[in-house]
């Protein structure tokens, strides 16, 4: 059973024994009934005579299905009106990047003598 802000979602799946794990795969749908934000899952096995296990410890992740808004970009200090050599190596940055707290930002330069190069 999986429990998130919105709404709850449950999902049987059959046992292979106690040393191989089975998959249980969310469908999009799922994802809309449970909500972004914290999900807590619990399991219960019931045998084939009916008896029914007490509920396993909790495990929780977060679900995020929002992608985060584009990152803010900025040239650096001094870099307005074109960049020498020592400006674009300077360590306060030939451009800032503002992204969401954890995400990565992949940012590209493409020059005249060839590919982009992405820099993560």
């Amino acid at each position: 059973t999986f429990t998130g802000t919105a709404g709850t979602v449950t999902k049987t799946v059959t046992g292979l024994g106690t040393t191989t794990p089975v998959a249980v795969v969310l469908a999009t749908a799922d994802l809309a009934t449970l909500g972004d934000g914290l999900v807590t899952v619990t399991a219960r096995q019931t045998d084939p005579a009916g008896n029914q296990s007490g509920p396993s410890t909790a495990a929780q992740f977060t679900l995020d299905t929002v992608a985060p808004a584009p990152p803010g970009l900025a040239l650096g200090a001094g870099v307005a009106d074109g960049a020498t050599a020592s400006e674009a190596l300077q360590t306060a940055g030939v451009v800032l990047v503002i992204g969401e707290s954890g995400s990565p930002v992949t940012v590209t330069f493409v020059g005249t003598n060839g590919p982009a190069n992405a820099i993560t």
